[in-house]
Order: C-alpha cells, then structure tokens, then sequence
C-alpha cells in the first residue's frame, strides 16, 4: 500500500528538525571533562613482509567505533568508550595491528535525552579522540620502524 499522505514527509521533517535542536543545544552545553588513553594493543608481525618486494601494495584499513556509552541523566554526565584500529595488510596477511581505547567524558548535558546523547558521543567524541589516535599510531610506527605513511586527517560528517 502506497501512502500519499503529504502529512507524513511534513510530521518527519520537524521531527528530524526537532532532533537536530535538540543536538545542537547538547553539543553548546557540553563541556569536555577528559579524553584518556584506557588502553593500547600494538603488534607487528615482520615475517608477513617480505624483504625482497620493496613496491610492495599494502593496504591499510582503519576506524573507530563508539565501544560503550555511560549517561547519568540526573548529574548530565557522559562517559563513553572510543575504540580506534587500524591494520595493515601485506599479501592478504596482517603485518601491523594497533588498536586503542579512549575514555571521553563530557558534563553539562542535564536535561538531554539518551538519543541525543548518543548521537553526541558518536559525532563529537569520537571525532575529538581520533587526533590522539592518529598521533599515537605515528609515535608507535616511528619507533618500530615501519615508516608507513601518516593515517589520513579526516572529516566528520555528523549523522543527526
């Protein structure tokens, strides 16, 4: 059945405006707490590589994902859990894997509801915590020596 109810596209359009208020009011009375590093796993694995292909076509992959999220309504205070990876593929087999964690905690956010706290922690704390990671992975490539290109700068697009 076909619905061409005109009403309907309207009541969805102020709805997502509705939310998109909403987060833009969460995002303006957001206060970064902290953004700590809760945990690294870095691994090489140099018998992957092979020494004689010096063109060789490595394919890097990388993301982050929100692990967990954590809100107290009653104090407005956001904790959640940021997970970042990236490998490196040589051949089909992984040579290079680092994977990180990040504690982001936000306050300020009394009165908001959790969708729209969710949607907070996915578009401005995982983006703010993508900069520590991408300086960690370079610190961690130096010192192993892997001389891989820097990972990418990137820009969030937010999905409200």
């Amino acid at each position: 059945m076909v619905d061409d109810n005109p009403k309907n596209e309207i009541v969805g359009a102020e709805d997502a405006q509705q939310r998109r208020i909403k987060y833009n009011q969460a995002v303006r009375s957001a206060r970064l707490v902290t953004l700590l590093l809760s945990s690294v796993n870095f691994s090489v694995n140099r018998k992957a590589l092979d020494p004689d292909d010096a063109d060789a076509d490595v394919k890097p992959t990388y993301g982050g994902r929100i692990k967990q999220v954590a809100f107290d309504a009653k104090e407005g205070n956001l904790l959640c859990t940021v997970e970042w990876t990236v490998d490196f593929k040589y051949k089909r087999k992984r040579f290079v894997r680092c994977s990180a964690d990040y504690d982001v905690a936000y306050g300020g956010l009394v009165g908001f509801e959790e969708s729209t706290i969710a949607l907070l922690a996915e578009n401005v704390a995982r983006p703010a915590s993508y900069a520590y990671f991408r300086a960690l992975f370079a610190n961690l490539d130096w010192s192993a020596e892997l001389r891989s290109p820097p990972l990418p700068m990137v820009t969030f697009q937010p999905k409200i």
